[in-house]
């Protein structure tokens, strides 16, 4: 009720304002419709508070977590062994490739007409993942726990393979 009766009394007190602006002359029009409007935005207004739904300050674990990755980044390219060339010995019969960003080396060769190829993925222990029939017999072997542990075996480690040979076709 008491915005109804504000509103009210702006329109009371804006309406003699808005009849001299209308009935004076055309050139003026715009400017007498302007002034008041002037006046407003003349007046100081007071500062809008800028809204962010970020923390003012970020948490430790954010610093700690950061200062870990900028070290093992610094360690990474502290480390000479980027672009090292393991020494091939002149008598290896395979071709090998190895490319950069993934974690297989292929070795290929011809034997008797026969093309031979073989791709090497890194063990798990080098690259810290494992694989997934690794963990399907960890999960396996939680579930039917026994109290001894002395029939556990220590971990092995493991390089698969993938071995393709093509035979020629003879006619």
């Amino acid at each position: 009720m008491a915005l109804f009766a504000a509103a009210r009394r702006a329109a009371v007190s804006a309406a003699p304002l808005l009849l001299r602006a209308s009935a004076s002359s055309g050139a003026n029009r715009g400017a007498a419709l302007l002034r008041p409007l002037a006046a407003v935005a003349a007046r100081p207004q007071p500062r809008a508070m800028p809204f962010s739904s970020a923390p003012a300050t970020r948490p430790s674990s954010d610093a700690e977590l950061l200062s870990v990755i900028e070290s093992e980044i610094k360690y990474a390219e502290d480390c000479d062994d980027h672009d090292r060339v393991e020494e091939i010995p002149e008598n290896f019969p395979f071709k090998i490739t190895d490319e950069k960003g993934t974690n297989a080396v292929t070795l290929k060769r011809t034997y008797h007409g026969e093309q031979i190829e073989i791709v090497a993925h890194m063990p798990s222990l080098v690259t810290g993942d494992e694989p997934d029939h690794d963990r399907d017999v960890e999960e396996k072997g939680e579930e039917g726990d026994s109290d001894d542990d002395a029939g556990e075996k220590p971990p092995q480690s493991s390089v698969p393979l993938t071995v393709t040979i093509t035979k020629a076709i003879r006619g």
